[in-house]
């Protein structure tokens, strides 16, 4: 199975703004590829990749897609999104100004339940790469431990 690290922005003038998109791909496709090879998948998953796309938002809290969404059969390709809420400068010194913010906090109430919630708190990071690396491991690491779906096939990292 192949693997590829996407961002995605509903906030203006954000991507590679205090960090590097192009960094934090390299290692997270790196830590990917390292569980990937710790399984036993099926050679007919070959053609397949796997894309985890970070999509930076204000939503409440981080989120990761549960396994029914993000299957796109016709071109082989399973996508886990996770969402990484960023905060306003109020709350936070690596923050974005509230007029960067496209949605409202409330845009994902309505989809939440398409997703599982990441425990992280962002007043713990520095800055927005060990933040936005957190959010990614921890929502890797929560689709693997959940398991997820591809051609009929159940992916699970058994601890």
């Amino acid at each position: 199975m192949k693997t590829s690290i996407g961002h995605t922005s509903t906030l203006l003038d954000f991507l590679d703004v205090g960090f590097s998109s192009n960094q934090i791909s390299d290692l997270i496709k790196e830590e990917l590829d390292a569980i990937l090879s710790t399984l036993k998948l099926d050679h007919d998953l070959d053609d397949w990749t796997l894309v985890i796309r970070a999509s930076y938002t204000n939503a409440r809290q981080p989120l990761v897609s549960k396994n029914k969404l993000g299957a796109f059969t016709s071109d082989r390709i399973k996508e886990i999104t996770i969402i990484i809420p960023i905060p306003t400068l109020e709350f936070i010194s690596w923050g974005v100004h509230a007029n960067q913010h496209i949605f409202g906090a409330s845009h994902f109430d309505k989809l939440v339940k398409n997703f599982n919630p990441i425990d992280l708190d962002y007043k713990q990071f520095e800055n927005r790469t060990d933040y936005i690396l957190d959010c990614m491991r921890m929502g890797i690491n929560l689709s693997f431990e959940n398991g997820f779906t591809v051609r009929n096939k159940k992916i699970r990292k058994i601890q």
